[in-house]
């Protein structure tokens, strides 16, 4: 049963989704014909099959870290089989470069609990945030996390709020730098900004359409619950919970207003679906129920695939 096997954290559960990625990212190639792309580009996606593999990596410690999931890989079961319904993801080095730095921001911000070096741990998240946001315009709002926790711990100091602005304009800085001495111009940011688009004809597609209304509605459904169950909870975990309810409402919001779509962007939603997955599926006592969510999944990127 997939609630046995991946209800325990073992070497084999993360080598055997390493290998179901490897299987999914050949695919992406082959019907993108990046095979028969100059030899840059096949290095490129190799690049971006090493980002996904570290993605999944890093979304296992963050959930262990902070006890969003104790002994169990469900997580990094949904995150993989998801990236694999979208293979758009495989082909989307940008995309991959953004998740990664806004995760790490996130592990940042995870980690204020602790008092320890509380500012360096809020500029680098700033940082990574800012970083982020050259790639990906919207990922900008992911400062919208970091100052509203900074803002429910406003006992360890007022002047941390400054730091998310020294973060960010010292990236702002050195970009505009880094510009201005390779390409003798000052747009660059104008570049980078791209006007909100609520048109999303792009997911009328069949083989994007049927993996994003999955993960909708594990993020609405298990989200909800989340919210609903927050006061009933232990103290000590509520700034957690709070936090990873927050995450996904930005999260659907940087996915959202971006004027270009291609579906790749999905893929800053997974992460936190998988983290809300994680911690229903553990605390659920329904057997079956849990069973059937994890064989949806399992299933989906076939489906994709035989449809698309």
């Amino acid at each position: 049963m997939l609630t046995s096997f991946f209800g325990k954290s073992k070497p084999i559960n993360f080598i055997l989704l390493s290998c179901v990625l490897l299987v999914g990212w050949f695919m992406a190639l082959y019907k993108s014909q990046v095979t028969t792309q100059p030899a840059i580009e096949i290095i490129k996606s190799i690049g971006v099959y090493i980002g996904i593999l570290f993605l999944m990596l890093l979304l296992d410690f963050v959930l262990r870290k902070n006890d969003l999931a104790k002994n169990n890989t469900y997580g990094v079961f949904l995150f993989s089989f998801s990236i694999i319904a979208l293979p758009v993801v495989f082909l989307d080095s940008t995309i991959v470069i953004t998740a990664i730095l806004l995760l790490l921001s996130l592990r940042r911000i995870f980690s204020f609990s602790s008092e320890r070096n509380i500012q360096k741990k809020i500029l680098d998240a700033s940082i990574y945030i800012t970083v982020a946001g050259l790639f990906y315009f919207y990922a900008l709002l992911f400062f919208i996390v970091l100052y509203i926790v900074l803002i429910r711990r406003i006992s360890s100091g007022i002047k941390n709020l400054l730091i998310p602005v020294l973060g960010l304009a010292s990236v702002f800085v050195l970009t505009t730098a880094f510009y201005y001495v390779t390409e003798d111009s000052f747009v660059w940011f104008y570049n980078t900004y791209h006007a909100i688009n609520l048109d999303f004809t792009t997911y009328n597609s069949i083989s994007i359409l049927i993996p994003l209304t999955i993960i909708a509605t594990c993020v609405v459904w298990m989200g909800t619950k989340a919210l609903v169950t927050l006061p009933v909870i232990p103290k000590k975990e509520r700034p957690n919970k709070f936090l990873l309810v927050l995450v996904t409402i930005v999260s659907i919001l940087i996915v959202l207003l971006p004027e270009i779509r291609t579906g790749s962007e999905i893929l800053l939603l997974i992460p936190a679906c998988a983290m809300l997955f994680s911690t229903y599926v553990e605390q659920s006592k329904e057997l079956i129920f849990k069973e059937i969510i994890l064989w949806i999944f399992l299933v989906l990127p076939i489906v994709t695939f035989l449809i698309s």
